[in-house]
């Protein structure tokens, strides 16, 4: 056995182990409450109460299927909906009776944690800025305009 195969078999064996580490659900042939989704729930005292966890940036399922559990799985990518209703109407891979999802841009804004929308909305305007400075000021306002800091 080459060094690249026995390096590629160890990096295989790790990723299992890894993907049943953080397993959402049950783990094959473990208990629900050895799953990250229970034991999430459990850190954060939500056990016992109607608030779900919603995967905010990589889904689980759909294109998030690719995407290995020991990254999807992490806190980071973990938000806190109060209640089943809220969930559905963010996510449509829930669905509650008499609940209608947001439209995609509203599920897109409100299914990411505060601190991403303020990077997002930070970002836009930052751009929105850059934008009006290089393409949109014409100088006519009587000062002197200046493009990413030259003088015209």
């Amino acid at each position: 056995m080459g060094a690249g195969s026995y390096g590629m078999s160890r990096l295989s064996t790790w990723h299992s182990r890894m993907q049943t580490r953080y397993t959402w659900g049950t783990p094959p042939g473990g208990h629900w409450t050895e799953g990250v989704g229970f034991q999430m729930r459990q850190e954060l005292g939500l056990v016992g109460t109607d608030a779900e966890l919603h995967h905010w940036l990589i889904p689980q399922n759909q294109w998030g299927s690719w995407v290995p559990n020991y990254i999807k799985n992490q806190p980071w990518n973990i938000m806190i909906m109060e209640n089943r209703e809220a969930h559905a109407m963010i996510d449509t891979a829930f669905s509650v009776r008499g609940v209608e999802p947001y439209p995609l841009p509203l599920r897109l804004w409100m299914g990411m944690p505060t601190r991403a929308r303020i990077g997002t909305a930070g970002v836009g305007l930052g751009a929105g800025y850059l934008g009006w400075e290089a393409f949109g000021s014409d100088g006519s306002e009587g000062n002197s305009s200046t493009v990413l800091g030259k003088k015209q």
